[in-house]
């Protein structure tokens, strides 16, 4: 059995120094696939890579269009696949998880590992959890328990709610057949590769994957500002504000919240330190120049949470 992890991240240098050390922890290698990152993101990526140059492969990722190219020499045509013009809102999520699992095959895996950034493998199960992957059966997925982690590192969320009832799917044991490709055309919330077998095997103890984006909170209400305004620029007519409010909101609502400590055994071993909060995420840049880029009138029906208010929008243009 050889595990090797997929991590597809952009400008995650607020928390992958700790997260892509805590995947080696348990993975054999990992993939890290950078979507064109403009911090420190591939300077960490090196930095881990100094310390264990064969198991972390690194590739810059570059979403690619064709098209139909004349000659000018002699007049044939022929298809030019090129570099994608770089767009406001428009997020491959499907094509880089492909390219994810590609490369995890290319380096030998026979057992693929789904970890983003801002996810860790609580501490507790570093000594189950290749024994997890290893009953799988080819083309099974593997699901373990989410974990909140809620506006610190130390505390996560405890009260019975979509987030505390949910689960990660955490990897699969490869098959031929399986493929992260867009589903319909839609690139997002696509976790499992289409063709996994229907019942995915559930690991069963203390813990999980602690889910991390929610310690940061300005960042994860950009976020998901971010990702109904994307979804209204590439899927215009699949969902409308109401229901993209809806769904984007159910992870910043705090009804009902209840929170627990984070016991320190979920993070013994990790380089917890390393960890960034209150920086200013990237998706608040990314909503700015949305924002510039398309007509007055684009996101009507979307709760912004004032990032398009004219006192936000000055703060973004001037930082």
């Amino acid at each position: 059995m050889k595990i090797v992890g997929t991590m597809c991240v952009k400008n995650e240098e607020w928390i992958l120094a700790a997260s892509l050390r805590a995947a080696l922890a348990w993975c054999d290698e990992i993939v890290v696939v950078d979507d064109r990152s403009s911090d420190h993101t591939a300077a960490i990526v090196q930095d881990v890579i100094r310390t264990d140059v064969e198991r972390v492969h690194y590739s810059l990722w570059y979403p690619t269009e064709t098209r139909i190219a004349t000659s000018r020499y002699d007049g044939t045509t022929f298809e030019l696949t090129t570099p994608a013009e770089e767009k406001p809102g428009v997020w491959h999520e499907m094509d880089m998880r492909e390219h994810s699992l590609l490369l995890a095959r290319k380096h030998g895996a026979t057992h693929v590992a789904i970890v983003d950034a801002d996810e860790v493998l609580t501490a507790n199960n570093l000594s189950t959890v290749r024994r997890w992957f290893a009953e799988l059966q080819p083309g099974q997925c593997l699901d373990a328990p989410m974990i909140p982690v809620w506006r610190s590192l130390d505390t996560r969320r405890a009260d019975p709610c979509a987030w505390t009832r949910g689960v990660i799917t955490l990897g699969f044991a490869d098959a031929p057949q399986l493929t992260h490709k867009p589903r319909a055309g839609y690139h997002h919330h696509n976790r499992p590769p289409a063709g996994a077998l229907p019942e995915h095997l559930r690991c069963g103890s203390e813990g999980g994957v602690m889910h991390l984006q929610w310690a940061d909170w300005r960042r994860v209400t950009a976020k998901h500002v971010w990702y109904r305004m994307m979804e209204r620029i590439r899927w215009p007519g699949r969902e409308d504000a109401a229901a993209l409010n809806r769904k984007y909101d159910l992870a910043l609502d705090e009804t009902g919240l209840l929170l627990a400590d984070v016991p320190a055994s979920w993070w013994r071993g990790y380089p917890k330190d390393l960890i960034r909060l209150d920086g200013k995420p990237w998706f608040d840049v990314e909503i700015h120049r949305m924002l510039m880029a398309r007509p007055p009138g684009s996101f009507a029906g979307l709760d912004l949470k004032g990032y398009d208010s004219p006192q936000k929008m000055g703060i973004l243009h001037g930082a």
